[in-house]
């Protein structure tokens, strides 16, 4: 993967691998709508909000994490969507390290970018466990624990 287009396709089609556990994704065109979410995520009569980053390695010394940081916009959709009692989360993927960061909507500064790195108490899971990120989404499980 070498763009946030590849890991947003990467991640849609993990993600439909869980339809016959009722989940179902909708990727956004964020063309026509500026601060929409990337993501739409359904699961048992909730809809998370997933706004997803890509960078391909951590700054080496300081620097922004984040070349295209969380956009206001983006961020303020995902506050009205918890505001409905839904999940609204950012997810960073760091591809050198195979990892996508979980962050949850209100844990994103107001500036959309972290200087040098992300807070260690962040939770976040390995490219093949996507399945587990979406319990997380909604549940704060692990989903191949819930099988």
């Amino acid at each position: 993967m070498k763009t946030e287009n590849e890991f947003n396709a990467f991640i849609g089609k993990e993600i439909r691998k869980l339809e016959p556990h009722g989940y179902l994704l909708l990727k956004v065109a964020e063309k026509y709508h500026i601060g929409v979410p990337d993501f739409f995520l359904w699961h048992n009569k909730s809809c998370a909000a997933i706004e997803a980053k890509f960078v391909r390695e951590m700054p080496k010394r300081g620097g922004l994490v984040l070349k295209h940081a969380f956009d206001g916009r983006q961020v303020g959709f995902l506050r009205r969507v918890a505001a409905t009692s839904n999940p609204a989360w950012g997810i960073i993927a760091i591809h050198e390290e195979k990892r996508i960061v979980a962050l949850p909507y209100n844990q994103i500064p107001d500036s959309g970018n972290w200087n040098g790195t992300l807070p260690e108490d962040f939770r976040s899971y390995h490219y093949d466990q996507v399945a587990d990120l979406a319990g997380y989404f909604f549940y704060g499980w692990d989903f191949a624990k819930r099988k």
